[in-house]
């Protein structure tokens, strides 16, 4: 397993290896070069990408160096319409991670994002202060058949049609997180903590 560093504010995209001497800036860079099994370390501040965070494929984690104090806003969000999207993997974890809306918030519906992920964990994650105009909206989705999303947050989400998800879940357990400040307004209805286990037989 390789070891992976971002810092935004002394990192670079240009002379940085990924290295804790020499990170790179942008966690889009380290994931451009990422390899299955990887694990990418981020230094605290706000990480404006230009587009959502995906990484598909590829087994994994995504740590903030310290938890609470790493924050993804996305100058926009065309893939999967999310902050951070994880696809397709064995395994995969975030810890700590923060996920803030899109400075361009038209069509961004989603916080986090996993999809198909045999054994996930979301840890100590959170998303919070989401306009969502319409569309069903979801602060942490996740379906996969095994994990859990622990002690994560979604606060302060607001939309004005479809259904709101503070989180989702299929085939996932959410263990002790905490939900609140959902608000619909016009045609939307809030729920705050969903789970779905299909029935395996």
């Amino acid at each position: 397993m390789n070891i992976l560093f971002v810092d935004t504010t002394n990192g670079s995209d240009l002379t940085g290896t990924g290295s804790q001497i020499l990170p790179y800036a942008s966690i889009r860079k380290a994931i451009q070069n990422m390899v299955s099994g990887d694990q990418v370390r981020i230094l605290p501040g706000t990480y404006v990408e230009t587009d959502s965070v995906v990484i598909s494929g590829m087994d994994g984690s995504v740590f903030a160096e310290y938890p609470g104090t790493v924050f993804i806003q996305p100058e926009k969000t065309t893939e999967h319409q999310a902050g951070l999207a994880i696809l397709d993997a064995n395994r995969f974890s975030i810890y700590g991670i923060n996920v803030l809306q899109a400075a361009d918030p038209s069509g961004n519906l989603i916080g986090i994002y996993a999809e198909d992920i045999s054994t996930f964990l979301a840890y100590t994650c959170a998303v919070s202060d989401f306009e969502i105009p319409s569309g069903a909206g979801h602060g942490i989705f996740a379906s996969g058949l095994l994990g859990r999303i622990e002690q994560c947050r979604v606060t302060n989400m607001n939309c004005g049609g479809g259904v709101l998800y503070g989180i989702r879940a299929i085939g996932i357990n959410v263990i002790e997180c905490d939900v609140s400040d959902l608000n619909g307004t016009g045609d939307c209805e809030p729920c705050g903590i969903s789970e779905y286990f299909p029935d395996s037989g």
